[in-house]
Order: C-alpha cells, then structure tokens, then sequence
C-alpha cells in the first residue's frame, strides 16, 4: 500500500479515488521488514513508479568516540537532524514512508504518551518547514478496544497523526480488503475505498483499486473468533429477510430473535453489520428497525454502518462537452486547458472549478 502511494507520488498519477495529484516528487523510504532489492523495488517497479526519485535510508554514519565510524539503523531519536538534511538537499520531497515506526525510535519508551510526542515533534516541525508528508505504519494489537486504541504502542502515534486510516479485509468479501478512515482532523469525514492484492507480475503483489465502501474500522476489525462469525453471519440472513418486507417495532425484533435463538449481542452486531437503522416513528411510540436498502428497492450493503461516508461523485459518461478529451480505453480524460490527465470526468470536473492552470490565469 504505501509503495503504491510512492509510485503515484512521483509519477503524479491520479489517486484511487479519483482526486487530482497535482504535483510529483521524491519520496524517502524507511523500512526495517522488507528487503529494498528483493521486495522494494520489484513492487515499487511494478507500481511503474519513477524509481530515479525513490531513495531508501538503510543506515546512518555516526562517529565513535576512538574517531573511528560505523553505519548504524537510523533512529528518530539520534538522527533526525541528518533526516532534515538529507530531505533538503533532495529538494523535492513530497512524502517520508516510515514502516513501521516501532522500529526507529531508538530508546523512547513507545508505551509512554509524553515521550512518544516529544519524539514525533521535531519530525512534525520539519514536515512543515520542508513542506512534505509523512506516513507512518503502525500494527494493531489484538485486543478488544476500538481501533483508536489498538496501537502496538502509546495512543501518542495516533494523537499526532492528522488523518489516520486502518486496513483490513471485507467481512463478507476476504478476497476484498478495505482502507477505511480512523480520524481525520483537518478534513471533512472521508469515505473508504475497496482494493485487492493480486500478481502484478510472478510472485510480485501490486494493488489494484476498487470503489468506495460504507463500511465502519470497528465492524471491520472487530476480533471475532469462527464460531462467532458463523452466529454473526446466520444472525445477519435473518434479520435480512425478517425486515425485507418493512419496518418492525425493535421490541418485536429481540423477541422474535431471541425465539430462533439469536443473542442480543449478535442481533446488535447483525444490526450495525446491515445497515439496520432506529427509528422513533411518532412521538410515545417507540423505536422500530428500518432496513433502508430494502426500502430503496437496492441490495443490502453488506457491512454498511447506519451512517455510511458520501459516496465519490458518479462517473458520468462522456457526453460530448467542450473542456476535455476522453480517453480511447478507459473513463479518464485529458483537460483541453492545461493538459493535466483524470482517472474520471468527475475528477476532470472538480479540477475545472478549482484547480486548473488555465482558469487560473485567465
């Protein structure tokens, strides 16, 4: 995932969604699990990344007290300033990838808050002076709390990230896995995306993206062992087909469930699993269950959440208007004014109202 995000960086390729990428850039990688001849550059090459602004920092020179040097790991803690210098004089670079974080903070305790922050700031206040990004990979434990809080480490990692994502597999799609949003403090609430893995080339994984997805990071990553799941499963199929033909008092539901014997705990996650929204019809009237796919005449979106996030704009079919020159294969364009290339004519459209060079300067 983050070796797409890479690629796309310094190609400019448009992002999965659709968004425009407006600039190119370098892109520094630090990572401590995977080989960067073995598994890092056959996958960044099968993203068809620019691989002249791709630059991999394995090691660090320091000098020993005997005058002597050694290369050593990088570390947050002892090397930032060479980190700083390395970003500046590259000049251009758009993204840090740091994979994962555990694995260079040198002696910081990664279970203490104050000492997790005092590390990340001077990486946060070079970000901003430097102008680029940084994306962090972080593992969730396996405990029972909410995402927010399955950090392998302090709840600091998280606190100082800007936007957050988890990934995970579909529930009722394992071949599917999701990106879906955790936190997002300087952005609107954003959707997820669907993608799979699969063989860019023999035994080399790429990513291939879906569409957009209503699906919640706490019914995605909920642990559940197979006999929970299957109950889960089953509980879903019922209250599918009990609520298809309209909406029931939530009181009749608990009942009826708890007939075929279905727990209260399983009906709940079937509930959120759905899609299954509470309603208070009328005042003293009490709350029923409404299925509000079935009551669209649509599908029932497997692991839609009762409040799903706004779906991507449609991609509408090329229909012939001036400002753009449609793709032979595909659904991108190429902008008539300034020559940039979309994945699709929503993204062309939202980069006409905002974005273009040729409407600026006019």
């Amino acid at each position: 995932m983050t070796l797409d995000i890479a690629a796309r960086t310094t190609c400019k390729t448009t992002w999965p969604d659709g968004a425009c990428n407006e600039k190119s850039g370098s892109v520094v990688i630090l990572s401590s699990e995977d080989d960067a001849a073995d598994t890092i550059r056959p996958r960044l090459d099968a993203a068809n990344a620019d691989l002249t602004r791709i630059h991999i920092l394995e090691a660090v020179r320091r000098q020993k007290q005997d005058g002597n040097t050694s290369l050593e790991q990088f570390n947050l803690q002892d090397d930032i300033t060479a980190l700083q210098d390395a970003i500046a004089k590259l000049e251009d670079v758009r993204v840090v990838i740091i994979d994962p974080i555990s694995a260079y903070l040198g002696k910081t305790d990664s279970h203490v808050t104050s000492k997790v922050r005092g590390l990340l700031a001077p990486l946060t206040a070079i970000a901003q002076i430097l102008r680029f990004s940084v994306i962090f990979v972080e593992h969730l434990n396996k405990s029972n709390l909410k995402p927010m809080y399955r950090s392998s480490g302090s709840i600091g990692f998280i606190a100082a990230a800007r936007a957050a994502w988890c990934f995970g597999q579909d529930p009722e799609n394992p071949s599917q896995r999701v990106m879906l949003p955790l936190k997002h403090n300087l952005a609107p609430e954003q959707q997820g995306l669907s993608y799979r893995i699969q063989e860019a080339r023999p035994e080399i994984p790429a990513v291939a993206w879906g569409g957009p997805v209503a699906l919640s990071a706490d019914v995605v990553l909920q642990p559940e062992d197979s006999e929970e799941r299957s109950e889960c499963l089953q509980a879903m199929d019922w209250l599918r087909e009990h609520l298809s033909a309209g909406p029931l008092p939530a009181p009749q539901v608990y009942r009826e469930a708890k007939s075929v014997c279905i727990s209260e705990r399983t009906l709940k996650r079937a509930k959120g699993k759905l899609g299954v929204k509470s309603v208070k019809d009328t005042f003293g009237s009490g709350w029923s269950w409404h299925l509000l796919a079935a009551e669209e005449g649509q599908d029932t979106p497997k692991g839609a959440t009762s409040k799903g996030w706004p779906s991507s704009p449609p991609v509408a079919p090329f229909d012939g208007q001036q400002g753009y020159a449609p793709d032979k294969e595909g659904q991108g364009c190429t902008c008539q004014d300034c020559g940039v290339h979309y994945g699709t004519l929503a993204g062309w459209r939202a980069h006409l109202r905002s974005r273009c060079v040729d409407t600026e300067t006019n």
